[in-house]
Parts: structure tokens; C-alpha cells; sequence
């Protein structure tokens, strides 16, 4: 594999490998190696068959380099309802780049972005390079972004909604006081006059059932408005708890995954 790129190096950058020195060309190699790592690498000669396939390839598909090496299309990483398609990309005299699929040895099909380069015809007249990426974990990432935004917009929506219902709770709740108050001291007067004028009438209504009820509505709205702060402290809580976002799902970076 160094070898090949000691041959392809001068032809990637002809404007500056002749003004390279060795250690900067073994460097440059050695940073080439690096970045295709996570990349699935194969070559192939003038007929198609494969001379090699990076151990990151192999990984990819589950097959082992020395089960490829050899093969010629239709290669058995192409499913076959994509044979036609792939044939056609592998044949093409110029480069092109397009998303694809591939099988794995398990029979899976996944997507890959592929990019077919033509070697030079002094190193290998009709060989092609291709290059491999697996799109399946940028697609992972691109869904659990997706599900981080929905969480945090729903967190926004909840701290909102807190928000706006706290301050009339509040206000519920202070005036509640005020005028419970109010009507102990008005109580404890028509208490008074009853007892020495008789039972009154209160809206159409036996005083002693007006003062009943409105206890207990009085008691209602309390209990209503504690439950209506507990549910708010429980949203607001609840939103601070879950602090999901794109970032979290490493979205974040540089160049965000195109989900296919």
C-alpha cells in the first residue's frame, strides 16, 4: 500500500513532489495513510480484479482481504439488484462520486458514499481507486440529533408553558389568602347577627349553607392551585433534568452528516 502511494504521490501534486524531500514525502504518505483509515480503500487493476482492499474495506463488509483479492465484478460485497448501477460506476472513464449501497458477508445492505478515481495510465492504465464510507453511523447521528432537537424544543415548550401558568397561579394564590382573610372576618360578624336577629338569607340561600359552601370552595381553589405549583415545579424540573441537545449528539462538528 505505501508503495502505491510512493508511485501516485508525484501524480496527485506534480508542482510540488519534485521539490520534496524524502522525509516529506514519507510524511505526506504516512498523513495520507492516517486520513484513510476510517475510509474503506480498494484498487483495482485494468480488468476489473481486485488487487487490494484495506483492512478498514474488509471491516466494513465482512469479508477478509484475502477473500477479495482476485475478484472481479459483479464483486460479492454488490447486491444484486445494484449490479447494474455499480458496473456502471466501476466502468466509467472519468471520476465520479455518488451514494451507493453494499452488502456485507452477513447479507446486510447498508449505504455507502463512493468515490471512483481513474489511476494514472503509466501506474495501472484502467485501474480505478475507490473509496468507501459508511454512512450508516452518520445516519445514526443524524437521528439521534434529530431526537435531541425534539427533546430539547419539548423542555423549551414546558419551561414556557411553566412559565406563563406560574405567575397567575401566584396571583391565585396570594388573593386566595387575602380574601379567605376577608370572609373569616365576615363570618365571624354574620355569626354574630344571627344569633341575635335569627338565621338571614344570603342570595336566596340559608346563611348557615353559604357559609359551608364557601369554605369548601375556598379549600377547593387552595388544593387547585398547590397541585397546579407542584405540576409546574415537575415541568420545570423535568426540563432541567433532560438537558439534550444536537451538540450532546455530536452534531456539532465541522461538516454534519448528510442523513440519505
Amino acid at each position: 500500500m505505501t508503495e502505491y502511494f510512493k508511485l501516485t504521490a508525484p501524480h496527485l501534486d506534480r508542482g510540488t513532489a519534485d521539490a520534496a524531500t524524502p522525509d516529506a514525502q514519507q510524511a505526506s504518505v504516512a498523513d495520507t495513510l492516517q486520513c484513510l483509515a476510517a475510509v474503506g480503500l480498494t484498487i483495482a487493476d485494468g480488468h476489473g480484479r481486485l488487487v487490494y482492499a484495506s483492512p478498514a474495506f474488509a471491516a466494513m463488509v465482512g469479508w477478509a482481504p484475502d477473500e477479495l483479492l482476485g475478484r472481479t465484478p459483479p464483486l460479492p460485497f454488490w447486491p444484486p439488484e445494484d449490479i447494474p448501477a455499480l458496473s456502471a460506476l466501476y466502468s466509467a472513464t472519468a471520476q465520479d462520486s455518488a451514494p451507493r449501497r453494499y452488502l456485507r458477508h452477513t447479507g446486510e445492505c447498508f449505504a455507502v458514499a463512493l468515490t471512483v478515481l481513474p489511476l494514472p495510465d503509466d501506474v495501472c492504465a484502467g485501474g480505478r481507486v475507490t473509496l468507501a464510507l459508511d454512512l450508516t453511523h452518520d445516519r445514526h447521528v443524524c437521528e439521534l440529533a434529530s431526537h435531541a432537537q425534539r427533546v430539547a424544543a419539548l423542555n423549551r415548550l414546558a419551561a414556557g408553558f411553566a412559565h406563563e401558568v406560574s405567575n397567575p397561579c401566584n396571583f391565585i394564590s396570594v388573593n386566595i389568602e387575602v380574601l379567605e382573610r376577608l370572609y373569616t372576618g365576615m363570618c365571624a360578624t354574620l355569626d354574630t347577627y344571627c344569633q341575635e336577629h335569627g338565621e338571614v338569607q344570603v342570595a336566596g340561600m340559608p346563611y348557615a349553607s353559604v357559609r359551608a359552601d364557601v369554605a369548601k370552595l375556598l379549600t377547593g381553589i387552595k388544593e387547585g392551585a398547590r397541585r397546579i405549583r407542584a405540576t409546574i415545579r415537575e415541568l420545570q424540573e423535568g426540563a432541567h433534568a433532560v438537558p439534550m441537545n444536537a451538540d450532546a449528539c455530536g452534531s456539532n462538528r465541522a461538516n454534519p452528516p448528510h442523513c440519505p
